[in-house]
């Protein structure tokens, strides 16, 4: 099977121990079924350009800005799935609009990428 892109929120590179809201980068993986992943690179989050709002929104961590979630999504299109220790219904259902599944793992990022091939080969 064809290689697939992951995108992670983690503060440390092994740990998916951030909100999706809370991360200013994602770490970007490459990955395939046989569980042979390796990391592609550490992507900022993308500010507004209006007024250089990167990680923070506007209306503090918790606001809601679907802006800023577009702005997100747009940057991981070329990922497939995002793993992350929590995210709220919208930017979940605007990662969804753009083909990205978003899954909530608080695990550790190798448990957690099995976890993912063993779902996807069901």
């Amino acid at each position: 099977m064809a290689p697939y892109r992951i995108a992670v929120t983690t503060s440390d590179g092994t740990h998916i121990d951030l909100h999706f809201g809370h991360a200013d980068r994602f770490l970007i993986l490459e990955a395939d079924d046989t569980g042979t992943w390796h990391e592609v690179e550490y992507r900022p989050v993308p500010t507004d350009p209006a007024n250089g709002e990167g990680a923070e929104m506007k209306n503090g961590p918790h606001g809601h800005d679907d802006s800023r979630f577009e702005r997100i999504a747009d940057a991981l299109a070329d990922t497939d799935y995002l793993l992350t220790q929590r995210i709220g219904p919208r930017p979940h259902r605007i990662l969804m609009q753009r083909g990205i599944s978003a899954l909530e793992s608080p695990e550790d990022l190798s448990e957690a990428i099995a976890a993912l091939i063993r779902w996807r080969t069901r």
